[in-house]
């Protein structure tokens, strides 16, 4: 017999679910790159799914809480009477910037922020990134007392997900403490949160070794460092960043490279196949939940068509029922009967979530392509 695309759902199933439990050999890898030349071929011929509409706007909210714990308990040595940090002072940015780094010099901003605790300067530096549309916020806090602590909240997004935050230890010739381009976004996830140490940095321009050392400018200028002299060299951090999760909103809008194989590791074993593409009646996405009941295999399909810019779709879902295998294989032996309904949204390329209520129960599960190589990263925007 031979057999004509209808989009790639049925035959992508056996390597769909070998994948999911583990089985990988060479057919697999023929059919990944197959699906990937099939979605080539796809994209080309349907750019007008790809073209509706504007990017969605894809962000999360964060806590940050600074936990300042240096005192004279953990830091003894020459511990000053009015021991404090600086205004904090940072930016939400993309994996194109680099205010500072272990290992490179100071600019005049961190300079500044490093020996005065002046945010002025480093400021103007972010606002010409700004400019050029590499920073997008910026992230200004409060000084505080050690031992003490304060929290705000920060905005990241999907394009813009990397946080840089400083602020100085005061008194200091030139010590500082901070995160250079801390990502808030792993693979297609939002970070649900994550806890920096915070160890003191010399930041290579003040050549001072105690607290209120006179000025004593480093000619030429050093590398910002770990502090490996004076009375912090070797003593712990001396505090604490820690980022939460408050909430997301926004949504990324369907379009033709979200076709692909999807499946969650913690249930391996089952998946989505979505293909999306024109038709006769328009844009269109075609589903198959390959998954169980009750010991034995149960696909679900659907499809539903796509208005431009959509970011979420409902669909009504079918169980096949009936039919033989091979030769005995009649098509109106086929009976679908209506299983319920499965809504799929995508908060980022490269991640759906699945949400559904049928006959088998109601519930949510968040699915990544089972090609780590994306259809989003072949096919960017």
């Amino acid at each position: 017999m031979t057999f004509a695309p209808i989009g790639g759902s049925y035959q992508s199933a056996l390597w769909l679910r070998q994948a999911a439990m583990g089985v990988t050999n060479a057919p697999l890898l023929a059919y990944t790159v197959a699906m990937k030349y099939q979605s080539l071929l796809l994209l080309l011929a349907c750019g007008s799914v790809l073209a509706g509409g504007q990017e969605g706007t894809y962000t999360a909210t964060y806590r940050m809480t600074f936990d300042a714990t240096w005192s004279e308990q953990t830091h003894p040595e020459n511990f000053p009477a009015n021991a404090h940090f600086s205004p904090l002072i940072g930016a939400v940015h993309g994996d194109d910037v680099e205010l500072w780094r272990l290992g490179g010099e100071a600019s005049p901003g961190i300079e500044s922020m490093a020996e005065t605790g002046a945010t002025a300067t480093l400021r103007g530096e972010m606002a010409e990134l700004r400019q050029q549309g590499m920073v997008v916020r910026e992230i200004r806090g409060p000084g505080i007392n050690s031992p003490e602590t304060t929290e705000m909240t920060l905005t990241v997004d999907r394009d813009h997900p990397f946080v840089t935050l400083v602020t100085m230890i005061a008194p200091s010739p030139d010590w500082f403490v901070g995160v250079s381009g801390l990502p808030l976004k792993s693979l297609a996830h939002w970070v649900p949160e994550v806890t920096v140490f915070l160890s003191a940095y010399d930041a290579g321009t003040d050549s001072g070794l105690t607290y209120t050392a006179f000025d004593a400018n480093t000619i030429p200028q050093d590398i910002i460092s770990p502090i490996d002299h004076g009375p912090l060299s070797d003593a712990g951090p001396l505090g604490t960043f820690r980022f939460e999760l408050l909430g997301t909103s926004g949504a990324f809008p369907i379009d033709a490279r979200m076709s692909g194989l999807y499946y969650a590791a913690e249930r391996a074993g089952e998946g989505l196949s979505l293909n999306i593409a024109n038709t006769v009646n328009g844009p269109t996405i075609a589903v198959t939940w390959y998954t169980y009941r009750n010991g034995q295999q149960l696909w679900l399909v659907g499809s539903a068509t796509l208005s431009e810019a959509q970011d979420q779709v409902t669909i009504e879902m079918f169980e096949t029922t009936g039919g033989q295998f091979g030769d005995a294989f009649v098509s109106d032996d086929v009976e679908l009967e209506t299983w319920g309904v499965v809504t799929l949204r995508f908060p980022d390329c490269g991640v759906v979530e699945v949400g559904y209520d049928g006959l088998d129960g109601a519930g949510d599960i968040v699915m990544e392509p089972l090609v780590a190589d994306s259809f989003c990263s072949l096919f960017p925007r």
